[in-house]
């Protein structure tokens, strides 16, 4: 077993040490935060909604979800939760958001098994040439608006590139440093 010194630190627990030590600063003028896919795990969701922020990001186009039960509750017994797993082939229970740039917008609250938690989705649909193209994002406030996800998501992509320009353009990867202090 190897000991805490020896223990690798994952991306995840580098992000949530920077959240914890920054969420002070941020609460009062941000609420969601706009993660990778790759974030898109238990531990990092769940450490982001107890510091009081709401995550938007991408799930898998197979992930499990399931659809929350809205019809009327039997008199005696458990009340019903859930209505079955959301199936992307029928999208009639789901409520078109709108369409934006050739692109169809679907929105619905359901619960993930994965997180634990309800979530809203936004599935967009795109037809190009003759072949259906998809996106799955997902907010934990379920109150959030159908565009207002798409939009934050894709301001994500727009930092994204100035990060990319940043180190292109001003050698920001390159360094003359060998000690590991100096690196890091």
């Amino acid at each position: 077993m190897k000991t805490p010194k020896e223990r690798r630190i994952t991306r995840i627990e580098i992000n949530l040490d920077h959240l914890k030590r920054d969420t002070k600063q941020l609460l009062g003028k941000i609420r969601y935060l706009v993660a990778d896919s790759f974030c898109a795990k238990t531990k990092f969701i769940n450490s982001v909604v107890e510091h009081g922020l709401y995550v938007a990001s991408k799930l898998r186009h197979d992930a499990d979800l399931r659809w929350l039960y809205t019809g009327e509750q039997k008199a005696k017994g458990r009340p019903r939760k859930f209505a079955g797993k959301v199936c992307f082939d029928d999208l009639s229970r789901f409520e078109l958001a709108g369409e934006i740039d050739g692109q169809r917008v679907y929105t619905a609250a359901v619960n993930s098994p994965t997180f634990k938690r309800n979530l809203r989705i936004v599935y967009i649909v795109r037809q190009e040439k003759g072949k259906t193209y998809t996106a799955l994002l997902f907010c934990t406030d379920t109150g959030c608006a159908a565009l207002d996800i798409l939009r934050y998501y894709k301001a994500r992509f727009q930092i994204e590139f100035v990060f990319r320009d940043a180190k292109q353009y001003t050698g920001l990867c390159y360094c003359q440093a060998t000690s590991d202090s100096m690196l890091h």
